[in-house]
């Protein structure tokens, strides 16, 4: 998975988010997603009941597979702004990226994903009805430069209504665990399939490093055997060479033995003419009146 160019906003809901917590503790059993509401008491009990926690460290997991889907980083990016904008926690983002991802799978992409996170969260949705609203949405949405402006300055003035709820989620959380009440995890299925993805992901791109040694390996080696074989065509043309050489000096010695030979045959013909002329001056001789 190679990183997004999204880190100043992912970064910027993760440590706005409220919910963090360093001593979570499961609980018993899985709870379904509770939907928040901006005013009611009754909610802010209900989430501080659970955590998330592992949601809000799932935000870079849920953005990345939502890109791998198909969609753009500029309408992920928007999507997290709206939150930040609003006051959305880090988790909520997390959640929206996730039911998008899952519809687009169930029912092909649409474009305008951002604004329409944005439009959802300036009219309050939040949790369940926050998902449910992602679901229902069978087309692109799209809004004027007017209406963009008008949901920008409804999220900032919802921001801090939400700021003020998360708080009070955050501390009445730290006083049921002080008084031993034990904290569920919120969404432990989105949480296991975000996981699951992204060991998946480790897996594969362990498998492709290796794959990618594995091939760089085996064009070494192919490199070492082509630079083998020049090598050895090098040595036979050198082989080849001295036999030649070894051929021509054959040839030569063989030539000075003739010569030599020749020479030899000279040296007696020369020899026996020479004795001829002695035995005819010793006939002359011999010959001539006394």
């Amino acid at each position: 998975m190679r990183p997004l160019p999204l880190v100043s906003t992912l970064v910027t809901l993760l440590a706005f988010s409220g919910s963090a917590s360093a001593d979570l503790d499961p609980g018993p059993a899985p709870v379904a997603p509770t939907s928040v509401t901006l005013t009611a008491g009754a909610s802010v009990e209900a989430s501080a009941e659970v955590d998330d926690i592992l949601l809000v460290l799932d935000l870079p997991l849920a953005a990345i597979e939502l890109r791998e889907a198909g969609v753009e980083e500029v309408e992920i990016g928007e999507a997290l702004d709206a939150a930040a904008e609003s006051g959305a926690s880090a988790a909520a983002a997390t959640e929206v990226l996730a039911v998008e991802s899952e519809e687009i799978k169930a029912r092909g992409k649409h474009k305008g994903l951002g604004l329409y996170v944005r439009s959802l969260l300036a009219q309050g949705y939040r949790g369940q009805e926050l998902a449910v609203k992602i679901r229902e949405r069978k087309a692109d949405f799209t809004l004027t430069d007017d209406e963009k402006a008008a949901l920008k300055e409804q999220l900032k003035a919802k921001h801090e209504e939400e700021k003020a709820l998360r708080k009070a989620i955050h501390e009445r959380r730290k006083a049921l665990k002080a008084e031993g009440k034990k904290i569920k995890i919120h969404a432990p299925e989105l949480h296991e399939r975000l996981e699951k993805a992204r060991i998946t992901a480790k897996a594969a791109k362990a498998e492709g490093k290796s794959a990618k040694a594995a091939v760089k390996r085996e064009l070494r080696e192919d490199a070492a055997e082509r630079r083998e074989e020049k090598a050895e065509k090098r040595e036979e043309r050198a082989e080849k060479r001295e036999e030649m050489v070894e051929k021509r000096e054959a040839m030569v010695e063989k030539r000075e033995e003739k010569a030599e030979k020749r020479e030899e045959r000279a040296e007696k013909r020369e020899e026996r003419a020479e004795k001829r002329d002695e035995k005819a001056d010793k006939r002359d001789m011999k010959a001539a009146p006394k």
